[in-house]
Formats: structure tokens, C-alpha cells, sequence
């Protein structure tokens, strides 16, 4: 089976006391471990010892760790890495608490990847006895365990070739500038099971963790937004990963154009003419379904959602002017096997 999951995150943090306080308090992590200025933390629902390490001194991501099924797994992905050309180091067991022996990747984009095989079994906060739901003495959200991330890349193509041909990934979702063979990737979405997602690239620079998510609940990480050229392609990103779920009913081949669309919706509150706002965009028309008119409830449900919409007004203005977004589209990569 090779790569299972997701099965650390170390990052950096700058008040560590803060930093405590807020994981253990308002995440409601539990802390297993606190040795050479390192703090160890694990959810509720997680077997394994630890899965967030923070580490104080700057801000940033320090390395993930994929855990595998079998030993043996790790031989092959150390293989498929090298002949990647990436860099592969051992690692042994004890490097890191609690955790086996295994291999640290240099990926193309300049991440730290571990991949072991074994860490010490805890068990959950519920048991396997009549366990409950859930905890009784959750504090602050209670995050069960740690869920997917999402980083930046120079080569969003290139690391998603990685995560493919190494870690036998496949892409559920990508955002690309259009359908040729050769266009550029601006975001991709990739997972090794079920979930929808494991690992997100989107474009930016190497060697950058944007944010880290634990199952219901969003961490932010604290670095200074990048104000770079890819700043646009990932607000796109992100807009475009949010319409194409709450919006199926106005879904486009052009997801450009589908993020102008809602941004025309909501500045001309005076019409209830789907046609105008679609002529504005160029949209075919054919594209809105049946329902030709925006009723009062459903511009009250666009309304609610104007954060979305301050975040496609943010990627027209990072991209140029108005009506000059790129023309990208949302694909659905087939999984595998299907």
C-alpha cells in the first residue's frame, strides 16, 4: 500500500508559551511530551504518540512525517526517490521520540519529508472498550487528529510528478491555466486513500508551509503573506476550490470566469437578470440551468458568503484589472483504478 497518511507535522513557532497555550486550550490537543526545547502533541482520536511537534525559534515548517504500512515500503520509496533525483538520507530509530527508523526526502520543493514505518502506540482518549463518541472532557474545540496540509511550491507540476511516481499519490482536484498538455499548474490537490485530500501545492515559493489543518479545525500558520507573482494564482485557487463546491448550479468549464461571475452578482444588487451578469463575464448562457432569475434568497445566501467574494475581488485585483483573470479551469483528476 505504501504512504497511509499524514503522520506528523514539526513546525516552528515564535512564543512557544503562546503557542502551547493555543494548541493545548483552544485545539485541545493533548501534550504527550516536552524534551530539548521540543513540545509533542497528539488528538484525541489518534493511536499513534504524537502527531504536531513545535519547536520554537522563527516560524516555518520544519518537516512532515508519512507513515507506511509495511517495513519494506520504505525500501521502495527510498528507490523511487533517488531515481527521481532527489536527495535520501536515513534516519534511525530514536532520532525522533518514539518514532522508528526510516528516510528523510528532499523533495523538489525544497520540503523535508520522513517516511517511517512505526511509532508508539498510546491509543485513544476513548478506547476500544464500549467507546464513546467522543471525550466527555473535550476542551476548546477538541481536535480529534491531525487531517491534511497544504504548502507552496515554485513547481506545482514538478511536485505533483514527485508525489505521484514516489509516494503513489493521485490528484482528486487541480486547478491549471487551461487544457492544453502544456499549461501550468496552479494548485493540485493529492491523496494515497479516501480522503479528499492529504496534501495541497499550490504556487509560491519553495520551502513554505501556508497552513495545516486538523480535521474541523484550520491552524494558521503565522508567516507574512507571500506578495509575490503567485499570489494571485493561489487567492484564484482557493476562490475557485470554494465556488466549485457551494456553487454547482453556476459551474463553468472556465472556473475564471465562474469567480468573475459571483463578484458581478454581488456589485449590481439592483438587477435580478442572471443574463447581464452573464454577458459581463462572457459566460455562455446555457451555463446558468434553468433558473434564469437570482431570487431574494438567493442573493441573500451570495450576501452571506461576501468573505468569498472580497477573496475573488482580491484575485481580480492581484491578477490586473477588472475581467482580466487567466483563463483557468478546475479538473477532477479520475482516481485510480477507476
Amino acid at each position: 500500500m505504501g504512504i497511509m497518511r499524514m503522520g506528523y507535522a514539526h513546525v516552528r513557532v515564535t512564543d512557544m508559551a503562546e503557542a502551547k497555550n493555543h494548541y493545548a486550550n483552544t485545539l485541545g490537543l493533548y501534550e504527550v511530551l516536552e524534551e530539548n526545547g521540543r513540545v509533542y502533541y497528539k488528538g484525541w482520536d489518534e493511536w499513534d504518540h504524537h502527531s504536531v511537534v513545535l519547536e520554537e525559534g522563527g516560524v516555518g515548517l520544519v518537516k512532515f512525517g508519512f507513515k507506511v504500512e509495511h517495513e519494506y515500503d520504505i525500501d521502495d520509496i527510498e528507490k523511487k526517490a533517488q531515481t527521481f533525483g532527489c536527495i535520501v538520507e536515513r534516519m534511525s530509530k530514536g532520532e525522533n521520540p518514539e518514532v522508528s527508523d526510516g528516510i528523510r526526502i528532499h523533495t523538489p520543493s525544497d520540503h523535508l519529508f520522513e517516511v517511517y514505518h512505526g511509532q508508539t502506540l498510546v491509543g485513544t482518549e476513548v478506547g476500544t472498550h464500549n467507546p464513546e463518541s467522543f471525550p466527555r472532557h473535550l476542551v476548546g474545540v477538541g481536535v480529534p487528529a491531525i487531517d491534511h496540509a497544504l504548502v507552496t511550491a515554485a513547481d506545482v507540476r514538478g511536485m505533483e510528478r514527485f508525489l505521484t511516481e514516489v509516494f503513489g499519490f493521485y490528484a482528486t482536484e487541480r486547478v491549471q491555466t487551461s487544457l492544453e498538455p502544456d499549461c501550468d499548474y496552479i494548485g493540485t490537490w493529492m491523496t494515497s486513500g479516501n480522503q479528499i485530500h492529504q496534501l495541497a501545492v499550490i504556487a509560491g515559493s519553495n520551502a513554505r508551509l501556508r497552513r495545516r489543518l486538523q480535521r474541523r479545525q484550520h491552524v494558521l500558520n503565522e508567516e507574512p503573506r507571500l506578495v509575490t507573482d503567485h499570489r494571485a494564482g493561489e487567492a484564484v485557487s482557493r476562490a475557485v476550490h470554494t465556488l466549485r463546491r457551494r456553487h454547482d448550479h453556476v459551474l463553468a468549464a472556465n472556473a475564471g470566469q465562474l469567480v468573475q461571475f459571483l463578484v458581478e452578482i454581488l456589485r449590481r444588487p439592483e438587477t435580478d437578470d442572471l443574463h447581464e451578469c452573464l454577458t459581463a463575464v462572457g459566460m455562455p448562457q446555457r451555463e446558468v440551468g434553468q433558473e434564469q432569475r437570482i431570487t431574494h434568497g438567493h442573493r441573500r445566501r451570495l450576501t452571506e458568503q461576501l468573505p468569498l467574494a472580497a477573496l475573488c475581488a482580491e484575485a481580480l485585483a492581484e491578477i490586473g484589472r477588472q475581467r482580466t483573470l487567466p483563463r483557468g479551469v478546475v479538473s477532477r483528476a479520475p482516481r485510480l483504478g477507476a
